[in-house]
């Protein structure tokens, strides 16, 4: 995920102002998508970026798959 190569970057290279802002601006629209199932699903079918998610994560994007799947064949 880019947001996270940015993030790790900005804190490794940068520390001025500007850096930080982008930081925190990053950090707070993090959360959000990361409270969907379904583009939580989108990230966990692909098995480099689990580790990018947690346990709980995980969790939701298992049932944002079983959504998904269920959506799709119209159940």
């Amino acid at each position: 995920m880019e947001w996270k190569n940015l993030i790790f970057m900005l804190r490794q290279r940068v520390v001025g102002p500007i850096s930080k802002a982008i930081i925190t601006s990053v950090e707070k629209r993090e959360v959000q998508p990361l409270n969907n199932g379904i583009l939580l699903a989108a990230v966990f079918v692909d098995p480099p970026n689990w580790v990018l998610l947690n346990e709980d994560q995980k969790i939701k994007a298992k049932q944002g798959l079983c959504r998904l799947a269920m959506k799709i064949m119209g159940l």
